[in-house]
């Protein structure tokens, strides 16, 4: 029994789900325009603030302890801050801790159109390593690493009227805790509002779980709900989360709450000795007549003993 278990683990391993995880990201092209190169974290809150359209920041080796947010001016367009070695665990913003409010969020965009933030790790903040509020369209997050956030890791708002930021890509990051989540279990890995054509591909989620007092339980790594239509969700890890993946979470009545996508090659693995919230893997509500398409997707379970 044991045996055809771990066969099957291998073989699940060896799937197109594992194909690309975040080290086999291809590296980004080449800067070829003049790009401004900073080397610590007073450099860049100055660069940022002086920030204008179709600029590329580069970020040198080190660690950044951030006392307040990068926060990307209104109104600008195409918009790099990327690592300069193109290994996320070489240029690290850092808060002052998951439990510290202390410093809020890591990046945040609120009304600027096509971003790329590239390369890097972003951390230890007590809300958000990446905000996105509505205004902010065409958001590209490619090969960071996510960890010990207050709350969501990449959280995408909506407005009033349900509408939120449109077109973004999570592709080939590293979205984790080190332990587990926040003592109230209020996180996501991508928690996206209301927003249109997000695509989240050849990414490693691992330990979205909440503490055994947690007020919130079964909390998904990704969840796409608010008004959210047309995601696609493939070739992703999850790897010990309270729920893999959820396109809407709750019943309304003025929309759905995820409309059209695909789930597709995700492999999702639970210890359940090291899970305390477990939940299903996939879950989808209030979809209406449209159709969810779930494709090749692996669902492995371990109980207490860790291989049945």
């Amino acid at each position: 029994m044991y045996i055809k278990l771990f066969i099957a683990f291998i073989f699940l391993l060896n799937s197109s789900a594992l194909a690309a995880l975040p080290s086999a990201a291809p590296p980004l092209p080449e800067v070829k325009k003049k790009a401004i190169k900073v080397k610590n974290v007073d450099s860049l809150y100055k660069v940022i603030s002086k920030l204008k359209s179709n600029s590329t920041i580069l970020l040198n080796k080190g660690i950044y302890k951030l006392t307040k947010p990068i926060q990307i001016p209104d109104g600008l367009k195409n918009i790099t801050i990327r690592g300069n070695t193109g290994k996320f665990e070489d240029v690290i913003l850092k808060g002052a801790g998951m439990n510290n409010k202390a410093v809020w969020h890591g990046i945040m965009i609120n009304g600027s159109t096509d971003i790329l933030i590239a390369d890097l790790t972003i951390g230890w903040l007590g809300i958000h390593p990446i905000t996105i509020n509505p205004k902010a369209q065409n958001v590209h997050i490619y090969h960071c690493r996510l960890v010990d956030a207050g709350e969501q890791f990449v959280k995408a708002n909506s407005a009033t009227n349900g509408n939120g930021s449109n077109n973004g890509k999570v592709e080939y990051c590293l979205i984790e805790y080190t332990e587990e989540g926040p003592p109230n279990g209020y996180t996501n890995g991508v928690d996206v509002h209301g927003g249109d054509n997000w695509e989240i591909r050849h990414n490693v989620f691992r330990n979205i779980k909440t503490p055994a007092k947690a007020k919130y339980k079964h909390v998904p790594a990704v969840l796409m709900w608010n008004g959210a239509k047309n995601t696609i969700c493939e070739s992703n890890t999850f790897i010990n989360c309270d729920r893999a993946i959820a396109f809407g979470l709750t019943k309304r009545k003025d929309y759905p709450d995820h409309e059209g996508g695909l789930i597709q090659n995700n492999f999702i693995y639970v210890d359940k000795s090291k899970v305390k919230h477990p939940d299903t893997g996939i879950f989808v509500a209030s979809a209406n007549t449209n159709v969810i398409v779930m494709i090749n997707n692996h669902l492995f379970s371990a109980g207490t003993d860790g291989l049945a």
